[in-house]
């Protein structure tokens, strides 16, 4: 499981140095009259690379040799592998289809997952999409 935890981290501080790098290019918050736009994805990734070191120190450290998903863990598998799933195709999907939809798509699936009832999960993706439209939209003006 150490080599595993240590690969997935240092997977995911490239990819988090990548989108950090990515973010320069974003307008500068002097231009803007605030902090900008790329303050809060750049203190995301930051914390993100924090955690990943913390993560590889721990796990270097630890004297276990357990395998990765093991016994109870490995029927979860699909789970994780769907809600990742389900996430990225909102991500692909934004700007092609309407965001309600997407997201009630996204909520749904996610429910259902959890092994919540039909009827509440339906309400649920509903009403949540909606109002998260709704809230962007018409409180902080910004297009979905």
């Amino acid at each position: 499981m150490k080599k595993a935890n240590v690969l997935f981290d240092v997977i995911l501080i490239m990819a988090a140095v990548y989108f950090f790098m990515e973010t320069l290019s974003f307008p500068d918050g002097d231009e803007l009259g605030g902090i900008g736009p790329a303050f809060f994805p750049q203190l995301m990734l930051l914390l993100l690379i924090g955690f990943c070191l913390i993560d590889i120190v721990s796990s270097i450290r630890k004297k276990s040799d357990s395998r990765f998903f093991e016994g109870s863990s490995r029927t979860n598998i699909i789970s994780i592998t769907v809600v990742l799933g389900s996430m990225l195709a909102m991500i692909f999907l934004l700007g092609k289809m309407p965001f309600i939809l997407i997201a009630a798509a996204m909520i749904l699936c996610q429910c259902l997952i959890l092994k919540l009832k039909l009827i509440p999960s339906l309400l649920t993706s509903v009403i949540l999409s909606v109002s998260i439209y709704l809230i962007f939209v018409k409180g902080f003006s910004v297009l979905l």
